[in-house]
């Protein structure tokens, strides 16, 4: 299922952000504006240099473990001149050559203008998809709401969600064993001015599902699950045309013909009831789970297949409970990346923070994908690992890298 590359973090980490990404990073920077101390001087002439940009990666990537310490430990929160500061001195001690330090003014322009927005989501997304041979039997569409109150078109406010403000990020991914998640999609939300698309859901949804024609081992081979925002019944018609299996939690309201049909045969807790359309093979599931927090849940989905005569056991739901198992990969994943937010302000000054949020949704999905994969190559299976030591040791190689390569 996972192509093995290298034998070190750094390896990994290096295939998911290659030098060409870097490189396109630097050069597409607004009018090659690489200045520092007030406009005075550029970074290296405003040209791109190998050594650098992975040497100020390496800063930046401490800084952001050591801040996941800080709010694991309940340690005091720094500014983040003081946590350049320690950086530079840090990686002084790791080499005694001048031309291997970085300035703080530089360090401090680098943050805020090397950005991975969302305009190089895709490319991230091809890199992330290079490492899947396939995507075994599911894969999971969801979304996170990334943290951010600033200005832009591109926010959503979602009373449901904690926080309830932020940007929009669809998430798919899927499972490497049994225990371990991992993405190989992202993309961002954006408001109608921006990405002139009216039905940006179905776009997401059709893009989703021409990853598992890609990826999955043989047509029908694999499910797509997602959640009730995700299914209506044009996307369902789009889904059945496509010749993808899917299985969904929805929304009562789109689907009240069916619902109809098995609502009034469950009436406590713990009970189900189910139709099925034998021209298509889907099955509509209605259950009232004990689960207060869940309640009444009905799924939709095309993935089973239908036997005659074949009963269930007495705990079993059926569809409902593939359901579970198949949406679990984004939510294992959403769950990991809970917390390890840049906690330093973006933007300010006249600038505008959303890139730099942008940036850090796509740089933590990055890192906790590198540390999953090269675990796997150290045959750690599972997800339970220490973010912070995991990334101050990439930080530390980087930044040997940054000092040996040309």
């Amino acid at each position: 299922m996972v192509k093995r590359f290298g034998v070190t973090h750094l390896d990994v980490f290096l295939k998911l952000l290659p030098i060409d990404l870097l490189q396109k990073v630097w050069n597409e920077r607004r009018n090659g504006d690489w200045s520092y101390a007030a406009g005075s001087r550029m970074i290296n002439h405003g040209n791109f240099s190998l050594p650098l940009v992975p040497r100020f990666l390496a800063v930046k990537l401490r800084i952001l473990a050591r801040h996941h310490t800080f709010i694991s430990t309940g340690t005091r929160q720094r500014n983040l001149r003081e946590d350049i500061v320690e950086a530079i001195e840090y990686f002084k001690i790791k080499s005694d050559d001048t031309k291997t330090h970085v300035g703080i003014n530089q360090v401090e322009a680098f943050l805020a203008k090397f950005l991975l927005s969302h305009e190089y989501f895709a490319d991230l997304s091809e890199f992330f998809r290079w490492y899947i041979r396939n995507v075994g039997e599911f894969v999971s569409g969801d979304e996170k709401l990334w943290p951010f109150t600033g200005y832009t078109s591109d926010v959503k406010h979602v009373p449901g969600k904690n926080p309830p403000i932020g940007l929009w990020m669809y998430v798919l991914a899927c499972m490497l064993d049994e225990d371990t998640p991992y993405v190989i999609d992202i993309k961002m939300w954006e408001s109608e001015v921006h990405s002139g698309e009216k039905d940006r859901v179905n776009q997401t949804v059709m893009r989703w599902a021409a990853i598992v024609e890609q990826l999955q081992i043989k047509d029908g081979a694999c499910i797509l699950s997602t959640d009730s925002y995700y299914l209506d019944n044009a996307r369902r018609d789009r889904l059945e045309e496509s010749g993808v299996k899917f299985v969904a939690s929805v929304n009562k309201q789109r689907f009240q013909p069916l619902v109809k049909m098995v609502e009034p045969y469950v009436q406590k807790e713990g009970h189900w009831a189910a139709v099925i359309n034998e021209a298509t093979n889907e099955l509509f599931v209605h259950v009232w789970d004990p689960n207060k927090d869940i309640g009444r849940k009905f799924v939709l989905g095309n993935a089973m297949e239908h036997h005659v005569g074949n009963g269930v056991g007495p705990h079993e739901k059926p569809l409902y409970d593939l359901y579970k198992l198949t949406f679990r990969a984004v939510d294992k994943f959403n769950q990991l990346a809970h917390g390890k937010d840049w906690t330093h302000k973006h933007g300010g000054f006249k600038r505008n923070g959303s890139a730099g949020s942008e940036d850090e949704y796509a740089l933590v999905t990055l890192l906790l994908n590198s540390c999953i994969l090269h675990r796997r190559h150290e045959n750690l299976f599972g997800t339970a690992f220490n973010f912070s030591d995991m990334i101050l040791k990439l930080s530390d190689d980087l930044f040997a890298y940054s000092v040996t390569v040309n």
